[in-house]
Parts: C-alpha cells; structure tokens; sequence
C-alpha cells in the first residue's frame, strides 16, 4: 500500500495506535494468534506491528475488518484533513493448488476538508461538481461540498460512496514469501501476512483510496 498523508478511519474493529509497515522477512507467524483489531489503528493504517511477513494463507476467510489511506490529490495536499468511515465483508479463498477467489463488498463515505490552494476547481460547488460521479453497475458517489464555518477559505465536503464489490476468481502466485499476485478475474497482489486464524491482506483500491482487509478463518 503507498503511504500518503495519514487520515482518521472508522473501522470495523477495535483500534490500536502503530507505524505502517510493507517490508519484513518471510516467516510463518502462525503460532500467535492476534485479535482483527491488533492490525489496525485509528489512523487509518494497519499497524506494521507485526510486519507483513507471509505466512501459511491456505483457507477460506471471513472478512471482519479494513483500513484505508486516501491517495487523491486534494487528499494529499497540505492542509487537508480527510476521514473515513469503512466497512467491509465477505470471503477470499485461497486453494493449496495455487487457485482461489474473492467476494468483498466495501461500503465506503469520506469527510474532508480542503482549503480552496489546494483545489483545481473555483469554488466548493464546482468542487462538489467534480467529486459526483455516476458510472453506473454501482460505481457511484454522493458530494456536498460548503464553505467550511471553521475556516471560510476551505470547503467542507462528504463523499457517499455505492458498495464496491471485488470479486473474481483465478490464479495466484508468490513474487515474495510476503507478496502476492492473481491473474484470472481476480486483480489483487500486495503484500499479506497470516498469524494464528487471522489475515492482513493488502493490495485493494478504488476511487483513489487503498485498502488493508482482515480476514479470519
């Protein structure tokens, strides 16, 4: 997952501050087990403590939890503060003959505040403008954007987003002990790390937000 500025994120489970981290040596960590919430923090990231170092992935599992970063422009502008607020379920299966497949559904509403030097529209209505989207099949978002009443020179706006559904299924492959990659219908690499019945699994975006889901087995 890229690292961009830090945003608050409402999540599934419970919190518990940590620096991010993608890089570690392979090992297999399933001899301790850690509750979902260990893996996330109320930054948004997924704690890097445990670093993502692989682990055994074979089995079905259950979504309980995501974490996300925002990597929009105006969401990495200086001066701009964004949230979000997450939710995720479903299964992604991965089969001991290097098959598998996924069915995620994430529902997804952003709260930012942008100050008008950061923005490539005039206004906060041209602003809102931009940021409503309808491709239809359920890519859609809902914007208000208004003067911000803290601070007239930004605008204060909300993102609704229509649930995105990752599904797919195919092929997977080890690039590293700790990264992934699929081909098949499927579209996930990213790095993952299994320890005891629980899954951190990177490697999902969409609408210039990337994510981190936990899974357990």
């Amino acid at each position: 997952m890229r690292r961009g500025v830090v945003i608050a994120c409402v999540l599934a489970c419970g919190c518990r501050g940590g620096a991010a981290s993608d890089s570690g040596t392979a090992s297999d960590s399933s001899a301790t087990a850690s509750p979902p919430g260990a893996y996330q923090t109320a930054e948004g990231f997924c704690a890097g403590n445990p670093k993502l170092s692989g682990g055994n992935l074979v089995g079905t599992w259950t979504i309980v939890g995501v974490c996300g970063i925002s990597t929009s422009a105006e969401g990495n502008c200086a001066g701009t503060t964004v949230k979000l607020s997450l939710d995720a379920h479903g299964t992604v299966t991965f089969n001991a003959d290097m098959t598998g497949s996924m069915d995620i559904t994430l529902d997804m509403k952003k709260t930012s505040t942008v100050p008008m030097t950061c923005m490539s529209a005039q206004d906060c209505a041209s602003l809102q403008t931009s940021l409503t989207f309808d491709g239809g099949a359920g890519s859609a978002v809902s914007a208000t954007c208004e003067p911000s009443g803290a601070d007239p020179t930004s605008c204060a706006c909300e993102e609704d987003y229509s649930p995105h559904r990752f599904q797919g299924s195919g092929t997977y492959r080890f690039e590293l002990p700790s990264y992934l990659r699929t081909s098949g219908s499927w579209d996930l690499q990213g790095g993952f790390l299994v320890q005891g019945n629980t899954l951190r699994l990177d490697g999902m975006s969409f609408f210039a937000t990337e994510f981190d889901v936990i899974g357990q087995r």
